[in-house]
């Protein structure tokens, strides 16, 4: 069964911002903090609302990650792209910061659901 799901604001304004980030990449536009700390910030968050919403429309109306979930999305997402990443590619840097951000982004976000939730 397929249920409907609203889908907020801000995470289109993150597919917006990560679009101009790959489009100006490409361009050879290089924006200091934007195109690589930020990016990595945001990167556990856009990765788990993105689960969320297949969930929420395929599965369960109701789920939402938990925190052990976002952490080892961020676990994942540095495995696959700060170590693994590195060894068979040159497009990836093993760099600590940003396996730091997506922790830290992962935390924001598991606050930021936490927070809302007390407001339903």
């Amino acid at each position: 069964m397929i249920y409907s799901v609203k889908i907020s604001k801000y995470y289109f304004i993150g597919l917006l911002v990560w679009i101009i980030v790959l489009l100006c990449r490409k361009n050879g536009i290089i924006i200091p903090y934007i195109n690589s700390h930020c990016t990595d910030l945001y990167s556990v968050p856009m990765f788990c609302y993105t689960i969320k919403i297949f969930v929420n429309l395929y599965i369960d109306r109701t789920w939402n990650p938990s925190l052990r979930f976002i952490l080892s999305s961020a676990l994942y997402l540095t495995l696959t792209f700060e170590v693994i990443g590195p060894k068979i590619s040159n497009i990836y840097t093993a760099d600590i910061i940003d396996a730091v951000c997506y922790f830290i982004g992962g935390i924001m976000y598991y606050t930021v659901l936490k927070l809302s939730a007390r407001k339903d």
